[in-house]
């Protein structure tokens, strides 16, 4: 998935918060936890704005697998940067 965002970059196209949430929303259907806290730093490295959809795709994909430390990781920084549940 970081490839296609690259590949979007590529063509000039620059992926934002919405992109980032929509990989992240396809990691939590999949249960691919380990992506989609991968696409969340991204959205940061990249100087986007994560969002409540942000955090709840990386928090179902943790939750999902039994990554409860990840899980609560993820709510403490969504805490952290201002987010409300």
């Amino acid at each position: 998935l970081l490839r296609l965002v690259d590949a979007l970059t590529d063509e000039h196209i620059r992926p934002d918060t919405t992109t980032f949430n929509a990989a992240s929303s396809c990691c939590e259907k999949g249960s691919q936890w380990e992506m989609s806290l991968s696409l969340l730093e991204e959205t940061k490295t990249r100087t986007l704005q994560p969002t409540v959809i942000s955090y709840s795709a990386a928090m179902t994909a943790c939750g999902k697998v039994g990554r409860w430390r990840e899980l609560m990781g993820l709510m403490a920084g969504m805490l952290k940067d201002g987010i409300e549940p």
